[in-house]
């Protein structure tokens, strides 16, 4: 028999027997639906942490520190002939650059600032980079522009830096703004951008204690510019960005004052050398993400602290992983029943049509033809309740997103428009159809064999 006529026959026997059809099929439908759906739970958690953690800064970011327990007997000793092994160097910087896949390593100086913006002050912490980290970190903003490397006296702003700015004379204990999002949050008592902008390492610059007041010479303030507010929350939200070389400036006039007062000491961030510049942390930033972990144990066996974000990425993955497992388990034993309904179905099948598979043997049907039958029927069923199925799982994903929209997802926080329950991607949907039909095809196996083996004087005598 073709291939045509033993679809068009199994069609035939499946609409013969309508209410047991349909009730098979319902069961397969149930299964499908509990397990897309609930495959689907585990992969919008899986995204809603990605999207999370994105919040936070660039997962192909690494933060390096200088090692608090180096071990001189380490083979790959950082900064190989530097009397500063251990810490933060240029010369572990370009070894860093040498890893391969990273992008680039920026070195970062750390000052804590006194600013003023027209009558309000904040103390800032200023981080001096290689602007073309922040090009490479692909970094928004929502005024202005990035920094460049010949910028001077160039602030560019995190986008709760505005918000730290207090006025002295109406509150001498300061006011913080808080992040938490609101319809009705005020705006920022400042416009960095518009604001005359002035940054002293004088901690009493701009309060009611002039400057120099506690003994001390005056310092003379900074005039500064602002080129731009970075876009955004994470990890760029409360810092402060200006060049490398500008951010060595200030230090070394820093420094220069500070060993001018009395009782004071200059640091030089654990350096053993006060000629050999070093430095608080360094930023890695490294081309691939498949490429983070491996760089990240380069590092760390270098005998430096490193960590990523990926790293909190790839533990709540575990969790989301188990979950997901969980969750799937729970769908597949709807599924388990569906398949044993198609078995009982196929051999209710066999005893009511056994005299009709014993004419058809004597009209000359193959054995093969006749298992054919029967395994379409079987695979017929899985496919039709595996698409119905995928038809209501479609939406029921449409519902929960829709009841979701403004709760949150296990904890992630962040509901709203972009937060979602439930995610059916198009794998899932073919994944989906194509094991719904093997069930049925691997369910009426075992039926579709007995048929094939009926004894055709039997058959014929079975009433």
């Amino acid at each position: 028999m073709r291939i045509k006529d033993l679809i068009m026959v199994s069609m035939r026997n499946l609409w013969r027997r309508k209410l047991r059809t349909s009730l098979t099929i319902l069961g397969v439908v149930i299964g499908t639906t509990s397990i897309v759906l609930m495959i689907s739970l585990g992969i919008a958690m899986n995204q809603n942490f990605i999207k999370e953690i994105e919040r936070m800064g660039s997962l192909t970011t690494i933060n390096v520190y200088p090692s608090y327990r180096y071990d001189p007997m380490m083979k790959n000793k950082p900064s190989s002939g530097s009397s500063d092994e251990g810490m933060i160097t240029d010369m572990t910087i370009a070894s860093f650059e040498n890893i391969a896949g990273v992008a680039i390593a920026s070195p970062v100086l750390e000052l804590s600032l006194k600013m003023t913006a027209d009558k309000y002050v904040s103390w800032i912490q200023l981080r001096g980079i290689k602007p073309a980290l922040l090009e490479i970190q692909k970094i928004k903003i929502t005024e202005g522009r990035l920094l460049e490397e010949q910028d001077k006296l160039a602030f560019l702003f995190g986008s709760e830096v505005a918000y730290s700015f207090y006025d002295p004379r109406n509150s001498g204990d300061g006011m913080w703004y808080s992040e938490e999002s609101n319809e009705e949050r005020m705006p920022p008592p400042v416009d960095l951008m518009t604001a005359r902008l002035k940054a002293s390492y004088d901690m009493n610059f701009g309060e009611k204690t002039p400057p120099g007041g506690t003994g001390t010479k005056p310092v003379r303030p900074y005039n500064i510019t602002a080129i731009g507010i970075i876009e955004g929350q994470g990890e760029h939200a409360y810092s402060v960005y200006t060049t490398l070389d500008q951010a060595k400036a200030i230090k070394k006039e820093q420094d220069r004052y500070n060993t001018s007062v009395p009782g004071t000491e200059t640091t030089h961030a654990g350096s053993k050398k006060k000629t050999e510049e070093t430095y608080n942390n360094a930023i890695v930033q490294v081309e691939d993400i498949d490429q983070v972990e491996t760089v990240i144990e380069t590092i760390k066996g270098m005998g430096f602290e490193a960590y990523s974000l990926i790293e909190y990425l790839n533990s709540m993955q575990n969790t989301s992983n188990a979950i997901q497992m969980v969750l799937g388990g729970i769908g597949a034993i709807s599924l388990l029943v569906a398949a044993i309904g198609i078995t009982n179905t196929m051999i209710m099948s066999i005893y009511e049509r056994t005299k009709e598979i014993g004419v058809m043997k004597v009209i000359g049907a193959k054995m093969k033809d006749i298992k054919k039958m029967f395994l379409i029927e079987a695979s017929m069923i899985g496919f039709i309740g595996g698409a119905t199925g995928l038809i209501i799982s479609f939406g029921g994903s449409k519902i929960l997103n829709f009841v979701g929209k403004n709760i949150s997802l296990f904890g992630m926080g962040g509901g709203g428009v972009d937060a979602q329950l439930s995610v059916i991607p198009l794998w899932l949907y073919l994944l989906a159809i194509v094991f719904t039909t093997l069930v049925g095809l691997i369910s009426g196996y075992l039926p579709a064999v007995r048929a094939m083996k009926l004894s055709v004087l039997s058959a014929l005598r079975t009433e």
